[in-house]
């Protein structure tokens, strides 16, 4: 999962948009078993199929670390001081790529973060201060 970044001073404030992010079965069965988070829906992929979802999701805890990295990759100060607020709108399922989206948003150190799905659609709201 390799990433290149830039920081938003070399964006003109314009959006940034992360690499692609891909989560494997592999991936969430050890993410699982580290947190003691391996409720079925993310773990078993039998009991995913006869869901509304069809597939295993990716815990909503896994992509706030992604995103955390891309925050850290950007403020250097993020870990110290960075405060955000989510809101999951869609689930992102085991191997669907998706990407961290980062913009000013319109107060100084305020910034708004997505996590956009492989359709476009945002899946992750985030409000985040730095």
């Amino acid at each position: 999962m390799g990433v290149q970044r830039k920081g938003l001073s070399e964006l003109n404030s314009e959006k940034y948009e992360s690499g692609i992010y891909k989560i494997t079965q592999e991936q969430m069965n050890k993410f699982g078993e580290v947190t003691a988070g391996d409720g079925k829906i993310h773990t078993d992929p039998e009991f995913a199929k006869n869901t509304r979802f069809k597939k295993t999701l990716v815990q909503g805890v896994y992509l706030l670390a992604i995103v955390e990295k891309e925050l850290d990759a950007f403020f250097q100060k993020w870990g110290q001081k960075g405060v955000l607020e989510a809101t999951f709108l869609k689930p992102i399922t085991v191997d669907e790529e998706f990407r961290v989206c980062i913009e000013q948003a319109n107060v100084e150190n305020d910034y708004k973060v997505s996590v956009v799905n492989s359709k476009g659609e945002e899946a992750v709201a985030i409000k985040c201060t730095c």
